[in-house]
């Protein structure tokens, strides 16, 4: 069995402003960052979770090297995964889980942004 923790730190999106990603302004892909956490070490599995008012799920994964390990995380995220359908008040919702070596899983809070075309 492995266990479960919540006690990991919020992601954010480097381009939101006052909460609020405004599509036509953002790059694609679009930087979401996991902040460097206690206990960060090689061979963690980060898988970083995206889902929005209209769109399908997204994730992404990457596995942390000596380089990475202790310092915030930058993932590309394709601006297609958050535009599907997008309305003024649509929102996005982005948390992550890091997964040791151990086999054990700590996850972060979900974070709720604005979307905008």
């Amino acid at each position: 069995m492995t266990a479960k923790t919540n006690s990991l730190p919020d992601p954010k999106f480097s381009q939101a402003v006052n909460g609020v990603l405004k599509l036509s302004e953002i790059n694609d892909p679009t930087k979401a960052v996991v902040p460097a956490y206690t206990g960060s070490a090689a061979g963690d599995v980060i898988t970083l979770n995206l889902r929005t008012t209209h769109g399908e799920p997204w994730a992404t994964t990457i596995k942390l090297t000596n380089l990475t390990a202790g310092n915030p995380v930058p993932l590309d995220v394709p601006k297609s995964a958050l535009a599907k359908g997008v309305a003024v008040g649509d929102r996005a919702y982005l948390k992550y889980e890091v997964t040791k070596q151990s086999g054990n899983v700590g996850s972060s809070a979900e974070i709720d942004v604005g979307l905008e075309p």
